[in-house]
């Protein structure tokens, strides 16, 4: 499930309440740029033994855009998984597109940004990430833009207090049991 904290909810995986995992995605978008028609962030998520970004997302669930701000704004939304998608990668593509729902005149090649978390979800526990994009990207075509790729000790989670990293020393997650 992605959700826009109180506004939107999607289901992406739902199982019981203690069967399923939450990733909390806090989002942090680009102004609006200076020239050029007005943009909408349009977010999907997936997840996958091995997320490819190269095919056709159709079908994903996803927030409907949202239209970047004149300054720098958050979008907090969360994740919600349950079974297979424990042990599977997260992919989130956020897309710079004309229209809200990126399905408009010129949308398919809109720029976008690629996250690839490694591991996202952990039964029964909220893990959180904060992805921050500086700029609209330029607007080639998508195929072969980078990813960002998020390893699995950057995912915060199943601790206290300031650490470096979320994994022990062996490098287990601090949520894996």
């Amino acid at each position: 499930m992605i959700r826009r904290l109180s506004q939107l909810a999607l289901a992406l995986v739902l199982t019981g309440c203690a069967e399923n995992a939450v990733l909390e995605v806090e989002l942090t978008l680009p102004a609006q740029p200076a020239t050029g028609a007005p943009l909408f962030a349009y977010v999907q998520a997936r997840s996958a033994d091995v997320v490819s970004f190269d095919e056709a997302w159709a079908g994903t669930d996803a927030i409907d855009g949202r239209a970047l701000e004149t300054a720098v704004s958050m979008l907090p939304f969360s994740v919600v998984a349950g079974g297979a998608s424990f042990t599977r990668q997260l992919g989130v593509r956020i897309r710079f597109c004309a229209s809200r729902d990126c399905t408009g005149l010129g949308d398919d090649r809109a720029p976008e940004v690629r996250y690839r978390i490694q591991r996202a979800f952990y039964q029964g526990h909220r893990t959180r990430v904060a992805l921050v994009i500086d700029a609209v990207p330029a607007p080639p075509p998508p195929i072969g833009a980078p990813i960002t790729d998020i390893d699995k000790c950057d995912v915060e989670g199943c601790t206290t207090g300031t650490t470096s990293t979320y994994c022990f020393m062996n490098g287990h997650h601090f949520c894996e049991d």
